[in-house]
């Protein structure tokens, strides 16, 4: 045989095994989407433990502040702080007033 007619043997086997790789992949997909589908509609069909009462009381005012001062946050695996010293104030209906970070870099600052 000669070079070209090897390369082409080998190309079109390869065509037939990827074919055959995409199939297989496809059956892998449906069941794992069969298996999830399953998994939703029970989840879907399960009963509520928890109802809403009739009439709800509202409270008559929601006041309150919450203030973070000289706080710092790190990842876990982290070699040190990400960002350190930081303080913020944040008052009713969710405004933000003020945020900042003494000592983080300038790239890190929200």
């Amino acid at each position: 045989m000669r070079v070209e007619e090897i390369m082409a043997c080998i190309t079109y086997l390869m065509q037939m095994m990827m074919a055959a790789m995409l199939l297989a992949m496809n059956f892998m997909f449906i069941s794992r989407a069969k298996i999830s589908t399953d998994r939703l509609e029970e989840i879907l069909d399960t009963v509520v433990d928890i109802a809403d009462p009739k009439e709800p009381k509202q409270p008559a005012r929601a006041e309150g502040r919450v203030e973070y001062r000289h706080v710092s946050y790190r990842y876990k695996l982290g070699s040190g702080d990400l960002f350190w010293m930081i303080s913020a104030l944040r008052q009713s209906r969710g405004r933000l007033s003020g945020f900042w970070a003494k000592q983080a870099p300038a790239n890190q600052l929200l």
